[in-house]
């Protein structure tokens, strides 16, 4: 049974045919620091992946980045709907942006009307 706030290996996608089927069938939303691909899934839960080209930034800065998103996911849980698989592409403006500001992004584009009528 999944924790309120865990994050544990039930919400990670890391299954190659997961990721290429958000790839191939996932619909986008865009923001300034990133991109979010998602499908639904099926399950009971959302899950989450994350790419970043290594040409974005150092390896300190690339998982710095990741590690607030994934923070993200984590504390927003509730917030987020359940049965979608979400692929999170990283833009190079993500780089030096604070927990608040990405996650006012993220919750924005969640909110987003079109994302809910399916």
């Amino acid at each position: 049974m999944p924790k309120e706030f865990g994050f544990g290996r039930e919400y990670r996608i890391s299954d190659t045919k997961d990721i290429r089927q958000i790839y191939k069938y996932g619909k986008i939303l865009r923001a300034e620091s990133f991109e979010i691909k998602y499908v639904k899934n099926g399950l009971s839960i959302s899950r989450i992946c994350f790419s970043v080209n290594r040409k974005l930034a150092s390896a300190p800065k690339r998982n710095r980045a990741k590690r607030l998103l994934r923070e993200l996911f984590r504390l927003n849980k509730k917030k987020i709907p359940c049965g979608y698989d979400f692929l999170i592409i990283f833009k190079k403006e993500i780089i030096g942006k604070t927990f608040k500001a990405l996650e006012k992004e993220f919750l924005e584009l969640l909110a987003n009307e079109k994302f809910f009528k399916e």
